[in-house]
């Protein structure tokens, strides 16, 4: 997908989006324009109780020429900023994909300087006594993504270590194994997770950007995680969102997309539009609708969320089932 980052500019509005902010643009250009006559393929990835649509043209080989003359403006630095932005974005639906309301987080602080490596070692040997406790009661096989926040500048301070992982064991017995191990090292506060609106987003980026100071080595990633987490469900068509519905889109994004995405998706509620960048508040920086300086044709990525049944209240809704 990052080709469409190099044609849709996804780190920052293109010059011909800066010109549509003129009124007048509107009045001699049009927008069903823009969005031309080609088909649009829809991916749809499913994680847990949340949903994200991303739509984007379908072109034949007679594109090809304008994907490599988008391709030669993208910078090193752009594309990796593309990268970490879909990194984050990964581990978000990984962790919504696999964590619910009944599973846990855990943050473990240490009072005493210390380093990477001796943190990284407590947090192994915590996560085996773990997984024998939850064997001895029967539980199921332990899923867990964990970060370690990065020693930056050098300077002395509390370390930390944040851990999302399943639930099922008492939270002031995780705490109790924890400092059996940890020679009373520093202390560990654990909660259950609580899912918001848009599902565990807030938490699997501050995991992510815990080591956002260092510079990874190349195939590493950001984050530790076991191997049975279950990748979310993804599925491509290229009927579900219709070409006159991507139109309407474009043109009155925030008049008409809650009423287009929840007909396209029966059973799912619209959250928002998203973008890859975002500003320190968090909110969106530019219009989720993207438009390219090089070809016709329009980027629209919107996030849902699965409806709550009748009866059922909205913090039950991020059910085991999703595992």
């Amino acid at each position: 997908m990052w080709e469409y980052a190099a044609l849709f500019d996804m780190q920052g509005p293109t010059a011909l989006e800066v010109a549509m902010r003129d009124p007048e643009w509107w009045k001699r250009e049009g927008c069903d324009l823009r969005v031309g006559q080609m088909g649009y393929r829809t991916t749809t990835t499913v994680a847990g109780d949340i949903l994200v649509a991303e739509v984007y043209p379908a072109w034949g080989r007679k594109r090809r020429g304008k994907l490599r003359a988008a391709k030669k403006n993208m910078t090193p630095e752009r594309i990796q900023k593309y990268n970490t932005e879909r990194a984050k974005f990964r581990l978000e639906l990984l962790m919504d994909h696999n964590f619910t309301s009944e599973d846990q987080s855990l943050t473990l602080t240490y009072t005493e300087v210390t380093n990477e490596t001796e943190i990284r070692k407590d947090v192994k040997n915590f996560i085996a006594r773990i997984r024998r406790e939850r064997k001895r009661k029967g539980l199921p096989e332990l899923k867990y993504v964990y970060a370690v926040e990065d020693e930056r500048d050098g300077k002395a301070k509390q370390l930390h270590c944040h851990i999302v992982m399943s639930g099922g064991i008492e939270r002031k017995e995780v705490e109790k194994i924890w400092r059996k191990g940890s020679e009373a090292r520093g202390f560990a506060n654990c909660d259950s997770l609580q899912p918001e609106k848009e599902g565990l987003r807030k938490l699997a980026f501050y995991i992510y950007d815990q080591n956002r100071g260092k510079e990874q080595p190349k195939g590493k990633r950001h984050y530790c995680c076991s191997k049975n987490l279950t990748e979310p469900n993804v599925r491509n068509s290229m009927s579900r969102v219709s070409p006159a519905q991507v139109r309407k889109l474009a043109r009155d994004f925030n008049g008409v997309a809650q009423s287009i995405m929840e007909k396209v998706y029966p059973g799912f509620e619209f959250v928002r539009g998203l973008r890859y960048q975002e500003n320190e508040s968090g909110t969106m920086s530019e219009s989720c609708v993207r438009f390219s300086d090089y070809t016709d044709g329009v980027y629209i990525r919107v996030m849902m969320r699965r409806k709550p049944e009748r009866g059922e209240k909205r913090c039950d809704t991020f059910r085991a089932g999703s595992r």
